[in-house]
């Protein structure tokens, strides 16, 4: 539950400061703050001044910090949704999904889920903030996750389960001969399928789309199993990856794709 929530916190609007850069930002700021302003105050023997203008730069750099944060968040509630769907031989599946948003504001807020689905929520990260809290209300026709007392620019989490009939199913004939898995799977299911990955072991093939009542030819290669200390970063994990995610980026392992396909292997 907590591994399916956590992917969905990873948003991709919200992109970390170039570490450098804010390295290098920081470290001009203690240079002007420190001895450009000492020394400037020296010259023109107003050292006095040093009280007033030091406590005005901090403001300012402050200012600076919050603004930035208004800019990159913005002040809209940014939802994500990420699910796991095992499905059954019998045409149903079974459905699990991580939900997580982020409150511009401080306050109440609400996530509403159609009827049937169980919602569980997730311990509170808000540590400083022993005032917010969370409740399932089970409505006639909906069940709502109310998030009260919601510290401002917070992240807030919930988990549901669901069972649903009626998916479809996939249809496969395989045989295993020279060390690979050969044959041809058929999608029966009513959803068009992008970025499939036939997965044996540390054998990948990827598909780039299956419509419904399309086939195709699996030919994956057996191979053993060889988890690295670092799994994101392996060539397994990022055949797993969709195309339209560029792994070369140092970034892409903060992808809810990359969280998603971590938290199935471990």
């Amino acid at each position: 539950a907590s591994q399916l929530s956590d992917a969905a916190t990873y948003m991709p609007e919200f992109k970390l400061p170039d570490v450098s850069l804010a390295a290098l930002l920081f470290a001009a700021y203690i240079i002007i703050i420190g001895p450009v302003l000492f020394y400037i105050m020296k010259r023109r023997n107003a050292r006095e001044w040093n009280w007033l203008f030091i406590p005005a730069l901090s403001i300012i750099a402050a200012l600076a910090t919050y603004g930035y944060g208004k800019w990159q968040y913005g002040n809209k509630v940014h939802l994500q949704n990420v699910s796991l769907i095992e499905v059954n031989n019998d045409g149903s599946a079974d459905i699990r999904s991580g939900s997580a948003f982020f409150a511009p504001h401080s306050g109440d807020y609400s996530l509403r889920f159609p009827k049937g689905i169980t919602v569980f929520p997730l311990k509170d990260r808000e540590r400083g903030n022993p005032r917010s809290n969370t409740r399932i209300l089970l409505q006639t026709d909906h069940t709502e996750a109310q998030f009260t007392n919601t510290a401002f620019w917070s992240l807030r989490q919930a988990f549901s389960e669901q069972h649903q009939e009626g998916i479809g199913t996939f249809a496969a004939t395989l045989t295993t001969q020279n060390n690979r898995i050969t044959g041809t799977i058929r999608n029966h299911t009513n959803y068009a399928l992008r970025n499939v990955c036939i997965v044996y072991k540390d054998g990948v093939q990827t598909i780039p789309a299956l419509a419904p009542g399309d086939s195709i030819q699996v030919n994956v290669p057996i191979r053993s199993v060889d988890t690295p200390r670092s799994f994101l970063k392996s060539d397994f994990a990022k055949a797993l990856l969709p195309a339209s995610l560029d792994v070369e980026k140092r970034n892409y392992t903060r992808s809810p794709e990359a969280r998603l396909i971590e938290s199935i292997y471990h």
